[in-house]
């Protein structure tokens, strides 16, 4: 009897491995899942980073029309996508205005995450070869969250991906953070 439980337990973890989610469930998993979170700290900020597969960005983009996904998926499945969030320690406090010393920092800052923050953000691939960042989205709040929303992606497959490494000029800080390997749904199309 004992062994019948066992062999359910596995069958049951497999094929909930492999279960292929409806497209809104998909792009949940990956905008809010806890399993697809990283986050690390530095002394005044904390980083949290989001992978979002190809599917998923299509899907956010062209809705569930399948002749759009598979055409646009080829180009896509050469990239990496991510979300990174960036928050106050206390997670209460709007990053551009924390910590100002003078009037023109909020400028400053609002600036560098316009057009400068791609530079200090790279990865680094299996081989161990830097991937310099080859977009950015600096994704204005205007006070209505407490966190800064940055799109960044790099023209490298996640697979092959084993770390992003941030320089920030926020604080002055270098955060690494590891990329686990975390199993994927698929998408049911």
């Amino acid at each position: 009897m004992r062994q019948f439980f066992y062999i359910l337990f596995i069958v049951f973890i497999h094929s909930s491995c492999n279960k292929k989610l409806e497209p809104i469930e998909y792009v949940n998993w990956f905008k809010t899942g806890n399993e697809n979170l990283i986050e690390n700290k530095s002394d005044q900020y904390i980083y949290q980073i989001r992978y979002i597969s190809p599917e998923a960005t299509l899907l956010l983009e062209f809705g569930q029309e399948k002749d759009s996904i598979k055409k646009y998926l080829i180009e896509e499945k050469n990239w990496s996508k991510f979300d990174l969030k960036i928050y106050t320690l206390d997670k209460k406090q709007d990053v551009l205005k924390y910590n100002n010393k003078h009037k023109n920092d909020y400028f400053q800052k609002m600036q560098y995450l316009i057009t400068n923050i791609n530079e200090d953000i790279t990865a680094i691939n299996k081989e161990g070869t830097k991937v310099p960042c080859a977009f950015h989205h600096f994704e204005r709040a205007y006070n209505i969250s407490p966190y800064i929303n940055l799109t960044f992606s790099f023209m490298e497959k996640i697979e092959n991906l084993k770390e992003i490494n941030i320089e920030s000029k926020l604080d002055n800080s270098k955060i690494s953070i590891p990329l686990k390997q975390t199993q994927l749904p698929k998408l049911k199309l």
